[in-house]
């Protein structure tokens, strides 16, 4: 028996060393990648587009957006998302699907296969889909103890795409908080979302570049299909399922009848844009080339006089600082909104933060701690009043080097306008951290998390490289 425990002891020490060196240790090693070299008059036009755009930000109205597109969806709903959670929410709007696959609609959907699978009970849905004829769900990268590697490589993307005509796209999750519906939801997560519209149904729409962006992440050899042979007990959990979802959906629709059945002229709420253009990071494993962070920083670098961000997380490592340096940007009016301490869910990446709070603020940085009520997880950009660039990205190595992403850069003044006044008003809910005069009126947190924040700052020193 001592020795049988010997050998189990042996055999976890080893896969330790074995998880150390291929989920840690080899994602510290960076090459930088001077290809793919941006050429900002890319990202410009003196001409209106046939796209137009606007930005969705209330909870509520992101919800009744996504019911309305599903509801009126004719051909086809292709969908990439890095959570949909096992909640009301989420029910909620696979319900919805179902309803569209089975007036004939094609969907298809793209999951992380880590996050929606470790913990979640996707059984019977899987089982659901595998059932249905008109509606598939495969998996990016589905969890495995042998591949730690694989851990640190997530699907991170969050869009719809309806018809060919619109696309929904941003940082916000499928799940209870981010719908702030009181009664099912502990906690509110501010987000944010940009809705294009194909008005001209040309090929030459931004929606035809996110098409085929997202037949690269079906089709990539990392994307796995689910089983589609049902035993008798798998098609018994599909009938459930399929029940369970009909009933949640029944009882939110008369609970919350705001959220359905309304009509929405997306025509008159959107902005003319000169030009949109998606940008996305790589799909492959370990190291990516930072195609997104690569864009960003070209945009900042060469802004004339004004930089706008707001990013739940901003931990500008080292090897970000390669592309852009706050330090560098220092002769532009540079405005920063994020998490404050009170309001971070995410304590790691804030610790990441807190490791650059001050040679941010010395760099000559307003910088906005958001503090009033939930948390902001948007990640949107705006350089010189014009150019607005909205997705999932945030500023930090997992959005830059790790993670997919997809944003799109849009050229409009007018939707900059838009997405201003949103950041604008949740500056103010914040405090402008760069006056310290403002000092006694940040909210202070837990003493526990504070000191957690601390312990955690020191201990992450030398793998802000993973945050």
């Amino acid at each position: 028996m001592n020795r049988f425990r010997k050998r189990i002891s042996n055999i976890i020490k080893l896969y330790c060393i074995y998880f150390i060196i291929t989920c840690v240790l080899i994602f510290a090693i960076h090459h930088r990648d001077t290809a793919n070299i941006i050429n900002i008059k890319d990202y410009y036009s003196n001409e209106e587009s046939l796209d137009r755009a606007f930005v969705v930000e209330d909870m509520d109205f992101s919800a009744i957006i996504k019911m309305d597109l599903i509801d009126n969806a004719k051909d086809k709903i292709d969908i990439s998302y890095y959570k949909i959670q096992n909640d009301i929410a989420g029910d909620v709007f696979f319900a919805k699907l179902l309803e569209a696959a089975d007036r004939g609609v094609k969907v298809r959907i793209v999951l992380d296969g880590k996050i929606n699978k470790i913990g979640k009970d996707f059984n019977g849905l899987n089982n659901l889909i595998a059932s249905h004829p008109n509606i598939d769900i495969r998996y990016y990268d589905n969890f495995n103890l042998l591949k730690p590697w694989t851990f640190n490589n997530v699907l991170h993307d969050k869009f719809i795409i309806v018809d060919d005509t619109f696309v929904l796209l941003g940082g916000r999750n499928i799940g209870n908080q981010y719908f702030a519906i009181e009664e099912i939801s502990s906690s509110t997560t501010n987000d944010r979302e940009v809705l294009v519209i194909n008005a001209g149904h040309t090929p030459n729409s931004a929606i035809a570049q996110i098409n085929e962006y997202f037949i690269t992440i079906w089709n990539n050899k990392y994307t796995k299909e689910i089983n589609r042979n049902l035993s008798n007990s798998d098609k018994r959990k599909a009938l459930l399922k399929r029940k369970e979802l009909k009933t949640t959906l029944s009882l939110i629709e008369e609970k919350y009848p705001r959220l359905f059945n309304t009509s929405i002229d997306y025509f008159a709420l959107s902005h003319p844009t000169n030009k949109i253009t998606l940008i996305h990071n790589s799909v492959e494993r370990f190291k990516k080339n930072p195609i997104c962070l690569k864009v960003i920083a070209s945009l900042m670098n060469n802004a004339k006089y004004k930089i706008t961000m707001q990013s739940p997380y901003i931990i500008p490592t080292l090897e970000m600082r390669e592309y852009f340096d706050f330090k560098k940007l220092s002769d532009k009016e540079i405005e920063v909104l994020t998490n404050s301490e009170y309001s971070t869910p995410n304590i790691f990446a804030f610790a990441g933060y807190l490791k650059y709070r001050d040679s941010i603020l010395n760099s000559n940085v307003d910088i906005y701690e958001y503090q009033n009520g939930g948390s902001i997880h948007a990640k949107s950009y705006i350089i010189d009043d014009r150019l607005s660039i909205i997705g999932s990205f945030n500023m930090d190595s997992r959005s830059a080097f790790l993670s997919t992403e997809t944003i799109f850069v849009i050229d409009s003044v007018e939707l900059s306008e838009e997405l201003q006044k949103k950041i604008d008003k949740l500056n103010a809910g914040s405090v402008f951290v760069s006056d310290t005069t403002n000092s006694n009126l940040i909210k202070e947190s837990r003493t526990v998390k504070s000191i957690v924040l601390r312990i955690i700052k020191y201990l992450t020193y030398p793998f802000t490289y993973l945050l």
